[in-house]
């Protein structure tokens, strides 16, 4: 399936949902006798996901609307993006 062929559906808002988050169990693969929450999924970053757009000072704009015809520069930048928000969140937690 290509990037072009994906619909956003909705968005959650992530404070609002996360008593439910925190509900709902998940199976953990790596014990299946202790599950856990999609709240402790998220917040783990146990997931797969690629990074396809960002809100930025030039808009809501896409990767590939920058980065055209280069399949191999896509994902850098969607790795650099990543790397940038990982540190963000890092720098929030460092005193």
């Amino acid at each position: 399936m290509k990037i072009r062929d994906m619909v956003e559906l909705f968005r959650v808002w992530y404070p609002d949902a996360r008593e439910i988050l925190h509900e709902a169990k998940v199976f953990n693969q790596q014990n299946s006798a202790q599950p856990i929450s999609y709240d402790m999924l998220l917040n783990a970053r146990r997931f797969n996901a690629v990074i396809y757009k960002e809100d930025n000072v030039h808009g809501d704009r896409e990767v590939n609307d920058y980065i055209a015809d280069n399949a191999l520069f896509q994902l850098l930048e969607a790795k650099r993006i990543k790397e940038a928000i990982r540190d963000r969140e890092q720098d929030m937690w460092a005193y």
